[in-house]
């Protein structure tokens, strides 16, 4: 039986390939009569379903999807040349020639389209245990619903699952290139198609967050609409994935290049967001000429002095009051890629990881600055003017724009907490980047007890069990530079697509509520710095010290009768136990030698076909053949640096306090009650109710 579909699909492929050669002028092998194309490309897509349907890991062992793509893109390279040269051979005028032309091309787009639409249909109708084929083939549905599922699905063998879970992938990449490709010939109607496609390919990563594949495409997608901004973000997305796409090196590159011969002015006309202030395009054009040094690993003074400028420009977007939550958190996302890939290695430069190092530290403390002085303002006004209105309603707006970047920055803080904690008792790198750790070391400590004084961290759910995927989470989700054993349990849990319909999870909260959701994040993440083995942070009295020199910090900013008196000592308490348990629970990470990295053979580089000509830009590319066991959210392992030894686990009433911020309510309740009472506003009655106003449905890009 097998042999026979094998058979089958191997004729097919054959009849095509004849047919491919003769409606397009080539030498025809030696075969029988020429068939239309359009003909021999269903009876080969048919074969290939039948023996998908039947037995899904021998079509894998056999590459059948993969030589159905090829097929596709073959078909699709020949229709391109056609159309092309038919066109400037009429010198732009529509020939009859063009028009028969461009009708096979768009009947084949169309039948594309469809059949790999029913193909995920079909799967998931054969494979009822497939969660992700569930979940894609009820976002795809249009008219008539899907059959009912069993109550009890036959759960297959992990070879079947991960077959499944690449055909599903894959196919969700491709419907995305043909709605790309559909456009290339049909400039009206490219808004449409650039949205189709950004959809297929969105729900590729959020499904498989572990694939760079699909961010490769975006990339290619937003190249193609003059985005390079954007572009600059999904290639280092799609490099800092477990199975990065194999061009996204050599392109990232290649749109550095084709960057760096812009003057500033030229950066920010082209990089600017549509209809948004200029102070965020200024903003973009000097990050992305820093970039471009700092890529290069150019450490110069000329580059520090852009370093300077990168980070006055994002005091002015704040003080401006623009809405730049998703340019800050673009700009933290590729400064920490960067950071953590080092692409002037490659170049012979080891200054570059340095020079991001400190970028991300400047940025950070930028944005801890501003937190603090925003919130101290708008409590400040509250005690002068004797109102007390809800605390979760006084976020500044300042704050709201700046949470989600600083969230993810304080993220990356704590994966490189060991390492900055000798920068800065060392003088490691050198002096000034010690005072900018040393600073933000006390800026975090100084935000963070402002934070935990003033709002109701203790009434507010951990990010995991807020019930939706907030905004940066979408983007971070298998994001190798910010990988441990926390974020790990946020990104398995299967919230980013919805539940057992496959639709979308839409927050029926007010927007106050995932704000709040990060703040208590953002002091999660600092409790867990404090447990570290020879952190600088400490817990004291229910709040964060800063100890300088291996010294208590001072802490006298609040009145002696304010101060928190509840004993602490039981913080010492069951700390080899509790470690213990939670080195046993942990996830295994994978160390950073197992970890993908740029490709810095030259020999290798130089077979590498680039992606940045011009026509290559209009017409669209075609993804690499994806490996095995690559798409598997829910056992995957993400590599991760290693993290320090003796990491130290605190416990308060019975639970680790570095993980009672993490969804348990006891440690949260007994560091509520240390806190000022006047400082409570959780008890007003002026609090606003969950789901009385409207839903926040915020877009991911």
């Amino acid at each position: 039986m097998a042999g026979t579909l094998i058979m089958a699909v191997n004729e097919a492929e054959a009849s095509l390939k004849h047919a491919i050669a003769s409606r397009f002028g080539e030498p025809l092998p030696p075969v029988g009569e020429a068939e239309d194309v359009q003909l021999m490309l269903r009876k080969f897509r048919n074969a290939c379903l039948v023996i998908m349907g039947t037995d899904v890991s021998m079509a894998k062992s056999q590459n059948v999807d993969q030589r159905l793509w090829l097929s596709h893109t073959r078909v699709y390279g020949k229709f391109k040349a056609e159309i092309s040269k038919q066109h400037a051979a009429q010198q732009g005028n529509k020939s009859v020639a063009w028009r028969k032309s461009l009708a096979d091309y768009l009947i084949f787009i169309k039948d594309s389209q469809s059949f790999y639409r029913s193909l995920l249909r079909s799967l998931s109708d054969k494979h009822p245990a497939s969660e992700g084929l569930l979940k894609v083939a009820n976002r795809l549905r249009s008219q008539a619903p899907l059959p009912a599922r069993p109550e009890r699905a036959i759960q297959h063998p992990d070879h079947i699952k991960t077959a499944l879970d690449d055909i599903c992938c894959e196919t969700l990449v491709h419907l995305g290139d043909l709605s790309r490709w559909r456009t290339v010939i049909q400039p009206d109607a490219a808004a449409g198609g650039f949205r189709t496609a950004t959809g297929y390919y969105d729900l590729a990563s959020e499904l498989y967050p572990q694939s760079g594949i699909p961010y490769h495409q975006l990339a290619v997608l937003t190249l193609a609409n003059r985005n390079n901004f954007k572009a600059l973000l999904y290639f280092y997305l799609s490099l800092t994935r477990q199975v990065p796409h194999p061009e996204a090196a050599r392109n990232l590159s290649l749109l550095v290049k084709k960057l760096k011969g812009y003057t500033i002015a030229n950066l920010a006309n082209t990089l600017g967001p549509a209809g948004k202030s200029a102070s965020i395009a200024t903003l973009r054009a000097w990050f992305v000429r820093l970039h471009t040094e700092a890529f290069e690993g150019n450490d110069s003074i000329q580059r520090m002095e852009m370093e300077k400028e990168v980070i006055t420009r994002v005091g002015m977007v704040l003080s401006s009051g623009a809405d730049a939550t998703s340019t800050l958190l673009s700009i933290s996302l590729i400064a920490i890629a960067a950071e953590y890939l080092n692409f002037s290695e490659s170049l012979g430069s080891n200054r570059s990881n340095d020079s991001f190092h400190r970028l991300n530290l400047r940025i950070l403390v930028e944005l801890l600055r501003y937190v603090a002085d925003a919130v101290d303002n708008e409590f400040r006004e509250d005690v002068t003017s004797g109102e007390t209105r809800p605390a979760e309603s006084r976020i500044p707006a300042i704050v709201k724009v700046i949470l989600p970047p600083l969230r993810v920055h304080i993220i990356w803080f704590y994966q490189n907490s060991a390492k900055l904690t000798a920068s800065m008792r060392q003088n490691i790198p050198d002096i000034e980047t010690t005072g900018v750790v040393h600073e933000a070391f006390a800026k975090l400590t100084s935000v963070v007890n402002t934070l935990l004084a003033n709002y109701p961290v203790y009434d507010t759910p951990a990010a995991p069990d807020s019930g939706h995927a907030l905004q940066e989470e979408e983007l971070i989700s298998g994001f190798i530079p910010l990988a441990n054993e926390h974020t790990t349990l946020v990104w398995q849990k299967e919230r980013l697509v919805g539940s057992k319909d496959g639709k979308r999870v839409k927050s029926d909260k007010p927007e106050w509520f995932d704000h709040m959701v990060r703040i208590r994040d953002i002091i999660t993440w600092a409790v867990r710095i404090a447990c570290e083995e020879n952190s600088p942070l400490a817990l004291d009295n229910g709040r964060i010290a800063f100890k300088q020199s291996n010294q208590p910090f001072d802490l006298d900013t609040a009145p002696a009768a304010e101060r928190p008196h509840s004993d602490v000592s039981a913080l010492d308490g069951g700390t080899k136990a509790a470690a213990a348990a939670t080195a046993s629970a942990a996830i295994h990470m994978p160390t950073p030698a197992q970890m993908p990295t740029p490709v810095h053979d030259q020999a290798a580089l130089a077979t590498r076909t680039p992606l940045h000509t011009k026509a290559e830009l209009n017409w669209g590319f075609t993804p690499p053949p994806m490996t095995h066991s690559a798409y598997r959210p829910q056992d995957t392992a993400y590599p991760t640096p290693n993290a320090p030894s003796g990491r130290q686990t605190v416990t308060t009433g019975g639970t680790t306090l570095a993980d009672g911020f993490h969804g348990h309510w006891d440690s949260f309740n007994a560091l509520r009650n240390k806190l000022p009472q006047k400082k409570q506003f959780w008890h007003t009655d002026k609090r606003p109710q969950l789901g009385k106003t409207e839903e926040n449905t915020s877009n991911r890009r």
